[in-house]
């Protein structure tokens, strides 16, 4: 069937394209790597930045509110506070 020249110069284009391939191939998903890590570091960065503004509309809501409750004879009042929103609440 393939004999003489006809076997070697089969093995060494099948081999070739292969190895392209492979190559093609690998370097595509290396660059895509290396694009989904920056989408990562993004992400996180803008969590953090998310996060300290979270943090601050707290620290904003809190002096808002009353250091002592205020009590009337009579009465027992208590009061209970939480963020409108955070972090935990979006997922």
């Amino acid at each position: 069937m393939f004999t003489g020249w006809k076997m070697p110069v089969l093995i060494t284009v099948v081999y070739g394209m292969t190895n392209f391939l492979h190559s093609r191939t690998k370097a595509g998903l290396e660059r895509r790597n290396v694009e989904l890590l920056s989408m990562v570091q993004a992400g996180a960065a803008r969590l953090e930045v998310q996060d300290e503004e979270l943090q601050r509309a707290r620290e904003i809501q809190e002096s808002l509110l009353p250091k002592i409750i205020p009590q009337l004879p009579g009465f027992e009042v208590a009061s209970a506070w939480q963020p409108a929103r955070g972090r935990r609440g979006l997922l």
